[in-house]
């Protein structure tokens, strides 16, 4: 092979300018099923709900009628349902669900009792740094500042809402302080496009989970981390709430969630590095 020829195909192998680092959006269900269900496994009883725990090492993405080879297809997560004083339910939607030309991630509780009883849900969906696209899995390391943007279709909304994105670093889960809100209590918010694409800048604040945490803590008040303090990524992902009264479920839906990555530059110098030296070697090595 020419010199010139192999530069062409070394630089060829260097990663794009920005790439996804997930990307969950598109058609999943592999049949004519309007859902299949999550696969949450046992769940846990709490005095006013029931939750499903955080583990990290257990998809909760379906099991069946699902495209598990589909574009970031496996996520895990925590869920949980409640209900105030006056209202009962065991009912919890948690499906992906069938889209014409997208499928979206569906929950929903049971209807509240009427009055002033209350529904609530509350979840954090992720994606692990071991399915991450576009080879970032097997970086060494991966900085936050180099998530350079954030999105999540938000298709469709029942209750006072909040979602924010979520990150794992180092073994800890931090919480952006931009979100998603609705503040009406009605059905609403069809379409809304929920994003984060100033990274740099953007404030995080570390939120408690574990295995053993029942019910799930709540966001924090606070956002005071920097972004370029956290350069160990090992997830990314949702957190979500919504809380309605009267005689109507509690309900949010998300579609098409991205996280779009740069390389870091030192990985691109050392790759041009690398062919440099290549080229090097091969226009001294003795021509036969």
């Amino acid at each position: 092979m020419k010199p010139i020829c192999l530069l062409a195909s070394l630089l060829l192998t260097l990663p794009a300018s920005a790439s996804s680092l997930v990307h969950w959006g598109g058609k999943y269900i592999t049949d004519d099923s309007a859902a299949t269900n999550f696969t949450l496994g046992t769940a846990t009883s709490l005095a006013n709900g029931t939750i499903w725990k955080y583990n990290a090492a257990a998809s909760k993405s379906p099991a069946v009628r699902y495209d598990s080879d589909a574009s970031s297809a496996t996520f895990y997560g925590a869920l949980q349902m409640t209900y105030g004083s006056g209202s009962s339910g065991s009912q919890f939607a948690r499906v992906v669900s069938d889209s014409a030309t997208s499928d979206y991630l569906f929950f929903k509780t049971a209807t509240a009792a009427g009055g002033s009883a209350s529904a609530s849900l509350a979840g954090l969906v992720f994606w692990n740094k071991a399915d991450f696209l576009g080879g970032f899995g097997e970086a060494a390391s991966i900085p936050l500042t180099s998530l350079t943007e954030w999105t999540s279709g938000v298709r469709f909304v029942r209750g006072t809402a909040e979602a924010r994105f979520a990150v794992l670093n180092d073994g800890k889960w931090y919480l952006s302080e931009t979100r998603y809100t609705q503040t009406t209590g009605a059905s609403g918010a069809d379409g809304t496009v929920f994003a984060l694409n100033t990274i740099n800048s953007s404030l995080w604040a570390e939120w408690s989970i574990s295995g053993d945490t029942a019910p799930l803590n709540s966001a924090p008040g606070s956002y005071t981390v920097e972004a370029s303090t956290l350069d160990n990524v090992q997830a990314v992902g949702l957190y979500f709430t919504t809380t309605i009264n009267g005689t109507r479920a509690a309900e949010i839906h998300f579609e098409d969630f991205k996280v779009t990555a740069i390389p870091e530059a030192g990985s691109i110098t050392l790759a041009l590095l690398g062919a440099g030296a290549a080229l090097g070697w091969l226009r001294l090595a003795p021509r036969k």
